[in-house]
């Protein structure tokens, strides 16, 4: 799984199961850490944001539709909920790398803030998941998602 050294190195442990590493737990829970102290100005980071930037990290198709939404040249986004993300969710909460706020939102324990630093660090670890959230995960607000939820509401009821 994922071990934090004392020499402040990181090391995720090779296992011999034919997993795509994005399905990995310990990369999901790594790529939900940075998305969280990348994402956070102040507050906390929704599921739904944290669904919706892991998402992007996984393709390049995804990453534009993020892209596209951020920058406001389309509403056409819909938001998948990778049971992956929520099972590392939970994994990150155990372990202590996050905490779930009153508010049903999460942030940085300290083990987690230690975390991410050592991956922030690491020049060769998450080189594309840093790019890209360094450049897009602030610009998704929490504001641009609920007024993507109050659209899918106002076409739903378009709809019917």
């Amino acid at each position: 799984m994922i071990e934090i050294r004392d020499n402040n190195d990181v090391d995720f442990t090779q296992r011999p199961n034919p997993i795509p590493y994005n399905y990995r737990l310990s990369y999901k829970v790594s790529q939900i850490c940075l998305i969280i102290k990348l994402s956070v100005a102040r507050g906390g980071v929704s599921m739904t944001k944290i669904q919706m930037l892991a998402s992007a990290l996984l393709s390049d198709k995804e990453a534009k539709l993020l892209v596209d939404l951020t920058n406001g040249f389309s509403w056409n986004y819909l938001v998948r909920y990778d049971p992956t993300v929520i099972r590392a969710l939970k994994y990150a909460l155990f372990d202590d790398l996050i905490i779930q706020q009153d508010n049903q939102k999460y942030r940085l324990s300290d083990r987690g803030k230690e975390f991410v630093r050592k991956i922030e660090n690491d020049e060769m670890l998450m080189i594309r998941e840093k790019k890209f959230l360094n450049t897009y995960s602030r610009k998704l607000t929490e504001n641009v998602i609920d007024m993507l939820m109050v659209k899918w509401r106002y076409d739903d009821a378009n709809n019917k």
